[in-house]
């Protein structure tokens, strides 16, 4: 299919979206699974005296995977601007499905062995290897296929998207480890990866290719190393990107991992709440970020963008420096304004980190920027509150650390929105007589 054609081609919208969303999801659930069963699989492939160690080596397993996905983002990224956006999508949702369908199946510890925790730890890593490929690839397919004027309400639909695969996951594990059931039924969650994979790759291979991709491959403007190009010439951009995904690592899972775990501690006898408030926090975000990214359409982005970071910075601050633990009411409204106000963030995040790179090397300089900053300071992030909060004054550090991470992403968009204009303005420069469809940021070669 020609550039125009797919351009011009509305019915297709919400193919993409649904191609992108549900791939998304997909494979969020199947990477956050691990985690919410980390109890279980430690029993299983990580057998010790010591329960905590034998935890431990399980969160260490799991961290695993977020420090793959860089590695990740640099093969599918590839794989997407050199090929196809669309192959890299394909790929990235069938190594995810094989990779989680096969935990499902490897026997425990007691019947093979040392191979067992081998075999999860491996397994793990081509877990973290799809994921760095799918969320951002995701993303490019839906804001490269999107109307100017919808461009943050796409990009927002599959970033809550992966929101609501780390719900399913939540949800899933709890139901699966429910008192009655048989031991084995936790594979369930992890065998279940073949078919939804399968579902989703039939989706995509239906999907058109993306139109900014076919435009470069037209005008033969597909670089041999897309990687070194966007080091070469997108160096803003590159660290527009790691600065956001360190926000979004650092705020996303501090909310959803260790905040339940902080109020449990402070409020035993408020179980209940404890053990359901990362389904609260999930559910908020994904529904909030929808919300934003059509604001974001509607407003102007970065302002909607500055105001959500900055307030979150404060009260993130606020809430752990102080004793607002003291009052039980008070920590969960302001954990709920916390999630509302990040999300004023993400809405319209993933968006402009797309659109700040050029299209020839968009795909791996956002994959892997946005992997590493995910990798190092998301998969690390409730590990190191639990070790701030053992500190004197912890709870002040943590405070402050997610006021620092909350900074630095607003740091992260305002240079992010500079490249772009910056991009758009070459581009204006340099090809005058181009028409409205290929003046679009999407479209930025």
């Amino acid at each position: 299919m020609s550039y125009r054609k797919a351009v011009k081609n509305k019915n297709s919208s919400f193919a993409i979206i649904f191609s992108s969303s549900l791939g998304s999801a997909l494979e969020f659930y199947e990477f956050t699974v691990f985690g919410f069963l980390s109890a279980i699989i430690a029993k299983t492939y990580f057998p010790s005296d010591n329960p905590l160690a034998s935890l431990i080596a399980t969160f260490g397993t799991f961290a695993a995977g977020f420090l793959a996905r860089p590695l990740g983002g640099i093969i599918f990224g590839y794989v997407g601007d050199r090929l196809g956006r669309r192959l890299a999508l394909r790929l990235s949702i069938m190594l995810m499905g094989f990779s989680t369908t096969m935990i499902g199946l490897i026997p425990s510890y007691e019947i093979i062995g040392l191979m067992a925790p081998i075999i999860i730890i491996l397994l793990r890593i081509l877990q973290g290897i799809s994921a760095g490929g799918e969320f951002s690839g995701g993303l490019i397919l839906a804001v490269e296929h999107s109307d100017p004027k919808n461009k943050n309400l796409f990009g927002s639909i599959v970033t809550s998207s992966c929101i609501v695969g780390m719900l399913l996951g939540a949800i899933v594990s709890k139901l699966v480890t429910l008192e009655g059931l048989p031991a084995w039924t936790w594979r369930l969650s992890f065998l279940s990866g073949a078919f939804l994979s399968l579902i989703s790759f039939y989706i995509r291979k239906r999907v058109i290719e993306s139109p900014a991709f076919l435009n470069l491959k037209q005008n033969n403007k597909i670089v041999k190393n897309p990687l070194l190009a966007s080091f070469k010439n997108d160096k803003l951009a590159f660290f527009s990107s790691f600065l956001m995904a360190w926000q979004t690592g650092v705020c996303l899972y501090t909310l959803a991992f260790f905040v339940p775990y902080f109020f449990k501690t402070h409020y035993p006898e408020a179980s209940g709440i404890a053990s359901n408030l990362n389904l609260l926090n999930l559910l908020c975000i994904s529904v909030c970020i929808l919300f934003s990214g059509r604001l974001a359409d509607k407003f102007q982005r970065r302002p909607l963008m500055m105001f959500g970071s900055l307030i979150f910075s404060m009260m993130a601050y606020f809430q752990f420096s102080r004793d607002i633990a003291s009052h039980m009411e008070q920590f969960l409204l302001f954990n709920i304004l916390l999630c509302i106000l990040a999300s004023l963030f993400w809405g319209g995040m993933n968006t402009l980190i797309i659109e700040a790179f050029h299209a020839r090397s968009r795909f791996s300089g956002a994959s892997f920027s946005y992997s590493l900053g995910i990798a190092i300071f998301g998969g690390t992030a409730p590990m190191l509150c639990m070790y701030l909060m053992s500190l004197e004054n912890g709870k002040t550090l943590i405070g402050l650390y997610l006021l620092v991470s909350s900074l630095c992403g607003c740091g992260g968009a305002m240079m992010g929105e500079h490249t772009l204009r910056k991009n758009l303005l070459s581009l204006k420069r340099n090809s005058p007589k181009l028409d409205q469809l290929q003046e679009t940021p999407q479209a930025i070669g």
